[in-house]
């Protein structure tokens, strides 16, 4: 063990993939997400809720050109298990004015949970682009519509993923000033814990998720990064996972062999049915090539077996890990053209694979957010027309896969 201190129409895709039949995967059902026409939107957060069977998506809509880089509004998307569309709502402030938001894709810096209720948290979401970040707490349980109930703006960090726990309070992981970050959140929006994580490197937490088990534990991987200014042949990374136990205090941990990451490639974790931890990380980036791999290690961090997903010439933008429950696994890969998944069983074992194809010249965006629920696999992504950012239009979709 190591010692430690502590993006006219848009694209939000939500693949839902229904586990138990895999041997005959299709497309159950997709459903556009469109808000008004001649605008883009682009998906920012996503997240979903086991006892009411929803999920949420915000995206930020505005005009064609600069779109990315300019504030636009923000609209919540509560969709069913089926696809259908609950509601759709313009998100205002408490005095009824739309709030705005200069946020980017789904991915880092933007993070959004719900609690047993519905109620979101979102972080980095809502808001100006500052220093700080902005924590807002979204009532939609038991309301006509949803509303911001509070919006805060916090200490600067960035987000990579935020989930709900069992005691109604949320964990968030991300980094700031080169440091792993770790955050503990009551349902009012208020930090209650914080801690760092420095091996002397650039340390960047990128994924969390509960372990499945009484003792309340968290799996939370990332990256270290040594960046040498003077000579290049220096520049080295180092994949970590760490335990984490109830009180918030990382317990043990393993390192192995990473990737300098191009755009958000960091590794992303998910825990079994079985209590087993499965983290997918980049092993090797040469020149186009790409390489993930996964690993599943017991709750004490003992290597069980690891095993590689991909190997490929494509550019690979993002990708993200979920659980099946009792089946295993899902990787989702954003990839030039495509957005492929791979289904595995416990034992990391390729069961299903499903290639779903993007508009012909058209690539993905960046961010890809997989969840599951209730035995479906969710996922949320942008895809775009290929071309001058100032005209390309970009589309929303969802869909089901079987």
């Amino acid at each position: 063990m190591r010692l430690f201190q502590n993006s006219k129409i848009v694209l939000v895709m939500l693949l839902c993939v229904l586990v138990p039949n895999m041997l005959n995967a299709g497309i159950l059902w997709e459903k556009d997400l469109l808000y008004e026409a001649n605008t883009n939107s682009s998906p920012l957060a996503s997240c979903m809720n086991n006892n009411t069977n929803k999920i949420f998506v915000i995206t930020k809509v505005g005009p064609k050109g600069s779109f990315l880089h300019k504030s636009g509004d923000c609209v919540l998307w509560e969709i069913g298990i089926n696809g259908n569309t609950v509601r759709q709502t313009l998100l205002k402030d408490a005095d009824k004015n739309a709030m705005k938001t200069e946020a980017l894709v789904v991915g880092p810096g933007c993070a959004m949970a719900a609690d047993r209720s519905g109620n979101l948290l979102t972080i980095g979401v809502l808001g100006e682009r500052r220093k700080e970040r902005s924590l807002s707490f979204i009532s939609t349980a038991s309301t006509p519509e949803p509303s911001v109930t509070a919006h805060k703006r916090v200490e600067e960090f960035s987000i990579k993923e935020l989930i709900p726990l069992q005691d109604e309070t949320f964990a968030s992981v991300g980094n700031r000033n080169g440091n792993g970050l770790y955050l503990r959140i009551d349902n009012k929006g208020n930090i209650i814990q914080k801690n760092l994580f420095d091996i002397g490197n650039n340390e960047i937490f990128s994924g969390v998720d509960r372990i499945k088990s009484e003792n309340l534990s968290l799996a939370v991987v990332g990256l270290s990064v040594k960046i040498s200014i003077k000579d290049p042949n220096e520049n080295s990374a180092e994949n970590f996972i760490l335990m984490c136990d109830s009180n918030g205090r990382f317990v043990n941990d393993d390192y192995f062999n990473g990737e300098i990451p191009s755009g958000i490639l960091f590794p992303r974790v998910c825990c079994l049915d079985n209590g087993n931890i499965i983290v997918v990380y980049n092993k090797r980036s040469v020149k186009t090539k790409t390489q993930l791999w996964a690993r599943c290690y017991t709750q004490e961090l003992k290597l069980l077996w690891e095993r590689e997903i991909l190997s490929t010439d494509r550019f690979l933008f993002s990708f993200d890990v979920a659980s099946r429950d009792t089946t295993g696994f899902v990787v989702g890969m954003a990839q030039q053209e495509c957005l492929e998944f791979y289904f595995l069983d416990q034992d990391g074992v390729k069961i299903e694979y499903v290639e779903q194809k993007g508009v012909p010249g058209g690539v993905f965006g960046v961010g890809l957010n997989l969840m599951c629920l209730n035995d479906r696999i969710i996922a949320v992504f942008e895809e775009g027309t290929a071309g001058n950012i100032n005209e390309c239009t970009i589309k929303a979709k969802v869909a089901a896969l079987d």
